[in-house]
């Protein structure tokens, strides 16, 4: 890289003139371009058995991706006794309502065609997000979100129900176990951040360029 200078003394144009600088640019831009484009296409995907879908990877989530698996029984042998909030993976109506309908568009039509283990042609998927004692009834009671399935329809609607209460297969009702994976950045944020690196590259390349002698 060399610096050209006008007649007056003042710093000129910055060129690129050196072959590695050149191609270490391509590459910044390259990476840029590539992380841009994950990040807008990343979806979730479904997980298959000889059964039918188990589950999902990568349920983007306000931006934050989960993977979620299908499982009957008790709520309390599923999340680690289902007597606190922090054994969910939302802890809000809203956050367990907006978790459903992601799943409802990740799983599409695809269920009508392979059907979810645990479930026939119905099936209703609950996300909990809370747990507590509402009644005189000493039997603790979990509050969630759930997605219903049925026929070419389907729906997110919210409910409760003892959290020792064993879900059996052919109730057509399974848990939605989520685990959290990872958090994404908005591309917008991030062609912000890559772009403020390439412009402090070329700063601090253009103050090594020498002053001009009078």
């Amino acid at each position: 890289m060399h610096c050209d200078y006008d007649p007056m003394g003042y710093v000129g144009t910055l060129k690129l003139t050196n072959d590695r600088e050149a191609i270490m640019f391509r590459k910044l831009f390259s990476t840029l371009l590539v992380t841009l484009l994950f990040t807008s296409v990343c979806h979730g995907g479904l997980l298959y058995s000889d059964y039918g879908i188990w589950g999902a990877t990568d349920v983007n989530i306000d931006n934050h991706l989960y993977n979620i698996e299908f499982l009957d029984g008790r709520c309390t042998h599923n999340f680690t006794g289902c007597d606190e909030p922090s054994d969910f993976a939302f802890n809000t109506r809203e956050k367990s309502i907006a978790a459903s309908w992601a799943l409802i568009d990740v799983l599409g039509d695809e269920w009508i065609d392979f059907g979810l283990v645990g479930c026939g042609v119905y099936c209703t998927i609950l996300t909990p997000y809370d747990t507590g004692i509402y009644s005189t009834d000493p039997r603790r009671v979990v509050d969630f979100s759930y997605v219903t399935l049925q026929g070419d329809t389907s729906g997110v609607g919210e409910n409760s129900l003892y959290a020792d209460y064993g879900i059996s297969i052919t109730e057509g009702m399974v848990w939605g176990l989520w685990t959290h994976q990872r958090y994404i950045p908005e591309p917008g944020s991030l062609m912000l951040l890559l772009l403020g690196l390439v412009g402090l590259s070329l700063f601090q390349r253009g103050k090594k360029c020498p002053q001009a002698q009078n």
